[in-house]
């Protein structure tokens, strides 16, 4: 389907130093409301077991610890700059 109407994906991966992304967590699970099975607790063991993805031209690297303005703002430029054609 993607091929027929020449849509590409774009990998998106975000990454954070390991105490936000642990407070984060923590967060999450003291509001009580999210899904996510994530746990403080799991999180260097969850990590170790992440094998890294190859980098091409239709993936990059965000920091999340930016404002999401910012971070928007770069998945657009990406989207501009590596796939709508030049003229």
């Amino acid at each position: 389907l993607a091929l027929a109407y020449r849509a590409y994906p774009l990998k998106v991966f975000c990454s954070c130093p390991p105490d936000i992304a642990k407070a984060r967590i923590a967060a999450r699970m003291a509001q009580a409301v999210d899904p996510s099975e994530a746990r403080p607790e799991f999180y260097d063991q969850q990590a170790l077991a992440n094998e890294a993805e190859p980098m091409d031209d239709y993936s990059f690297s965000i920091d999340s610890c930016l404002p999401i303005s910012i971070m928007g703002a770069q998945v657009m430029n990406t989207l501009q700059n590596r796939l709508v054609p030049q003229s």
